[in-house]
């Protein structure tokens, strides 16, 4: 996070990609790796010097934006210690450092079916002006945190390198004849007006052929979403009778 460290990435990047400007530059897991060691008081400080690098080179024309990539941060609970980033007060600290118009435009969150917390928790609590200006807390789930602050979401590990090729998913609901691309289905059609993109990660052709089925079919409505994920009552099969004198 030290801007020096940070310089010395961002002009290895620019010079390994032959260009003279990149769209977008993460802070990599940033919390995960510092916030159990120092606190958040320190974070928060090395954070504020991270942003204002960004912030300087978004201004020499060398990035167009900046944001975080993180793994768990952004999906743990309030209580979780020193492991928990409220995203409000990340958004704060940007705003402090580049004004209402700074540049921390993404974050990166991992979303899945095992990994819904960004969907399916609400854990983030965000501030609201009513018409009267009295400020309002609310507690939501992620991306309608960072839907209200302006921050647009890219998900990652759909398929959790390859784990969630053991979870079955209905072909009558996501239409798609291959698994890999049922998952992607089911992150593509998530109803979340923040969630812009999804990474996905392959290394063989015939993966990238399989999970490009997904471009076949219309995302789920959100109603068809909702429905698969409401639990179901499973259909009871009349019980075998024994005769227990055999």
């Amino acid at each position: 996070m030290h801007p020096a460290f940070l310089e010395d990435q961002l002009e290895r990047s620019l010079s390994n990609l032959g260009l003279q400007t990149l769209d977008l530059l993460y802070l990599h897991n940033a919390g995960e790796s510092q916030l159990p060691l120092i606190g958040y008081d320190a974070f928060y400080k090395r954070l504020a010097q991270a942003f204002e690098f960004f912030e300087s080179k978004v201004a020499a024309g060398k990035i167009k934006s900046y944001g975080m990539a993180t793994w768990v941060v952004f999906r743990a609970r309030p209580d979780e210690e020193k492991l928990y980033l409220p995203l409000e007060k990340v958004v704060e600290i940007a705003e402090k450092v580049g004004g209402k118009n700074h540049n921390l435009k993404y974050i990166q969150v991992p979303i899945n079916i095992m990994m819904p917390e960004a969907f399916a928790q609400k854990w983030q609590e965000t501030t609201s002006v009513d018409e009267k200006g009295v400020h309002r807390k609310q507690i939501v789930n992620l991306v309608s945190a960072a839907r209200q602050l302006n921050v647009q979401v890219i998900s990652s590990a759909p398929l959790l390198q390859g784990s969630m090729m053991q979870v079955p998913m209905p072909t009558d609901v996501f239409k798609c004849a291959h698994l890999g691309a049922k998952h992607l289905q089911f992150i593509r059609s998530t109803p979340a007006q923040a969630l812009l993109t999804t990474l996905v990660g392959m290394k063989r052709n015939r993966h990238v052929k399989m999970n490009l089925e997904v471009i076949n079919h219309p995302p789920l409505t959100t109603e068809e979403w909702l429905d698969f994920l409401t639990p179901k009552k499973r259909k009871r099969e009349p019980e075998e009778e024994f005769d227990l004198k055999k």
